[in-house]
């Protein structure tokens, strides 16, 4: 077996992806638009088609760029009852500055004194509009006297929109009455736009 490459992308360790090419007695097949040639005679079967490889390389923000500055964010909330209604977590928020794109990590949220009723909810904002798939988390009810739930860095990585706010909110929902001590945490990074523009357009010309 041979591993060949053309250069024209890259993987996730350096490695150039290869063509494939298999050799095996009457059989050919070359992964780069490359061809079939089976047992010539009477009874040889038509030759298939060329196998041609696909290569799906994740989002380049799912490494940490050059020039990129990181961020992150805690905060608390005391006494949080239904009767406050959403309410952000106090500290848990970051502006990100102008003219930077935002990429966040992870999240974690915690709180203290589950019970089996317990109907609490924690939401990730950018400008006050949910983050999609990191909002309406809810903590699973159950008796707990401390519980902490983490998200990412490895599920995903939310790509927000440049010079946003980024908030971690919380709410208690009838019929709980509240009240919990709770917490929450969030880091990530951001670059500037034009590192973030030249990104887009080199993933672009090589078809990603």
């Amino acid at each position: 077996m041979s591993w060949r490459g053309d250069g024209s992308a890259r993987g996730d360790r350096g490695q150039t992806p290869p063509d494939i090419e298999f050799r095996a007695p009457g059989l050919r097949v070359e992964g780069g638009g490359g061809y079939y040639a089976g047992p010539s005679g009477p009874g040889a079967v038509a030759a298939p088609p060329p196998v041609q490889p696909s290569y799906a390389l994740p989002p380049w923000f799912y490494v940490k760029p050059p020039r990129a500055r990181d961020f992150t964010a805690f905060g608390e909330l005391t006494g949080l009852t239904a009767a406050a209604g959403e309410t952000v977590v106090t500290g848990a928020t970051f502006q990100v500055p102008a003219g930077n794109i935002p990429v966040v990590r992870s999240v974690t949220f915690d709180v203290n004194l589950l019970t089996p009723t317990s109907n609490l909810f924690f939401s990730m904002k950018q400008n006050g509009s949910p983050v999609e798939g990191w909002s309406n988390i809810r903590l699973f009810p159950r008796t707990a006297t401390t519980i902490s739930i983490a998200y990412g860095p490895d599920e995903t990585f939310p790509l927000l929109p440049e010079g946003c706010r980024i908030d971690v909110t919380a709410i208690v929902l009838a019929p709980d009455a509240g009240p919990y001590q709770l917490g929450a945490n969030f880091h990530g990074w951001y670059v500037d736009v034009n590192v973030y523009d030249a990104l887009q357009l080199a993933y672009a010309r090589a078809g990603m």
